[in-house]
């Protein structure tokens, strides 16, 4: 007998908390009376309110395209300006839990052509999600991806004052490096931001590994745990790299290619060609190998400290992330703003006068710097934080090393917060993608709260 869907809050009882985040908790949840769990989503913020009817709006337009999501089974008001929607419960978790697991219930590959087709769907049908990562993927009873929880997403046809505002858009380690500048990227671009993280997800899947921050594979052997040919894993690794670009038009042009370019890099080379094994083999290996002489012919800029010190601070300068905390102090009426300070001395920084400093240098020193070595020296003061960031750029040749560095500040003493210590190594290969450039804003990101 079916069972009559609710019309209040009142007819749920509310169970076991199961996620929770900024704006909302997630529950399990039944009805009184019967036993099925269900999940119900509970929003926190009553300033959010037109956003989660957003939500709840999107979700349903996208079921009725076709799109796997979860189905809502009832949606209203808890109080007054606080929304909730109730979906079936999948009590096979996210992606996020398979993969800590060791994707012991899915093919890697199958998932992944699956998983590309829903997303894909999703932007065809004029949609973006804007926040797609493990934990957001859930699995149906078959191990299917059902994509969940659109408190970002948006029809792109559209306006809507949560993407005026250029709040970043997205969780750490699967957002675009122009997630922070979304105010100023028109709106049909922002589906590349779904093809970024699917590109990360994609790695993920196929390795088992988190790519952290803005980093890019290194090598297609990274991906021999799942693909055993060397012609597809290098196709897979220039594919990846491809959805990883921090160029948006290109990133959107070639994410258009989806599901059918994935196929593409994973079918075997001559699969409509009736030859035999041995000549494949022969043919592989010359793919294989004017890609590795294409790879070692590129053009490779020699590497000039004062070069990398002037790039640094410029794109420090232009930085997202402190633009945004700018910005937020200016809507909170503060005067407060991010000080950028270009040739600071943080050996004085630490041991200035009547400045108690428990370590100094030290843990500088430690990873290899130098005062004899040091191009320049960088200190950011974050506003209504007690925390500064220090950055040293060290000309060591044949490389570069940028050491970055948390300095905190209390009543009574400034000190470098030891376990902060990051060191990136600028060889010409990280000169050319300008992966460094990546990492330092992923450092001041994460030392932003």
């Amino acid at each position: 007998m079916q069972t009559k869907l609710p019309m209040t809050i009142n007819d749920w009882k509310i169970g076991e908390l199961i996620g929770e985040g900024g704006q909302a908790q997630v529950h399990k949840a039944t009805l009184k009376g019967d036993a099925t769990i269900y999940a119900i989503k509970r929003f926190k913020n009553p300033k959010r309110e037109e956003r989660s009817k957003t939500e709840i709006l999107n979700m349903k337009s996208l079921k009725s395209l076709g799109v796997n999501v979860p189905e809502i089974i009832d949606s209203g008001e808890y109080k007054a300006g606080r929304p909730y929607f109730v979906t079936i419960y999948y009590p096979n978790g996210s992606l996020e839990e398979e993969l800590k697991n060791g994707c012991k219930n899915i093919d890697r590959i199958e998932f992944a052509k699956k998983l590309c087709a829903e997303i894909r769907k999703l932007n065809s049908a004029g949609y973006v999600h804007r926040d797609l990562k493990p934990a957001n993927i859930l699995l149906d009873d078959e191990y299917n991806p059902v994509i969940a929880d659109f408190g970002l997403s948006h029809n792109t046809d559209e306006e809507t004052g949560y993407t005026k505002s250029g709040e970043p858009l997205g969780s750490t380690h699967y957002i675009h490096p122009k997630a922070f500048e979304a105010k100023q990227i028109e709106k049909r671009l922002h589906i590349g931001f779904d093809g970024y993280s699917f590109g990360k997800m994609l790695y993920e899947i196929l390795t088992g590994n988190p790519l952290y921050g803005f980093s890019e594979p290194k090598s297609a052997e990274e991906f021999k745990g799942t693909i055993q040919d060397s012609y597809i894993a290098n196709k897979m690794l220039r594919s990846i790299k491809n959805l990883l670009s921090s160029d948006l038009d290109a990133l959107v042009s070639y994410w258009a290619k989806f599901p059918s370019e994935l196929e593409h890099v994973l079918s075997p080379p001559f699969e409509s060609q009736d030859i035999d094994e041995s000549t494949a083999k022969k043919l592989r290996d010359i793919y294989l190998n004017k890609s590795k002489k294409l790879d070692a012919t590129s053009s490779k800029s020699p590497i000039h400290p004062d070069d990398i010190k002037d790039e640094v601070l410029t794109f420090i300068k232009k930085c997202g992330a402190l633009s945004f905390l700018d910005n937020l102090m200016t809507e909170f009426g503060e005067s407060e703003k991010v000080q950028i300070i270009e040739n600071a001395n943080l050996r004085e920084t630490l041991e200035g006068v009547g400045v108690k400093s428990n370590y100094g240098i030290e843990p500088l020193t430690d990873v290899g710097r130098k005062q004899s070595l040091v191009k320049i020296e960088i200190l950011i003061n974050l506003p209504k934080q007690e925390k500064k960031i220090g950055i040293s750029i060290l000309s060591n040749t044949p490389f570069t090393n940028i050491i970055l560095c948390q300095i905190v500040k209390n009543a009574e003493w400034i000190d470098i917060d030891q376990d902060s210590v990051v060191k990136i190594v600028v060889d010409e290969d990280s000169r050319i993608d300008k992966s460094y450039l990546s990492e330092i804003e992923e450092f001041i990101i994460n030392s932003i709260k």
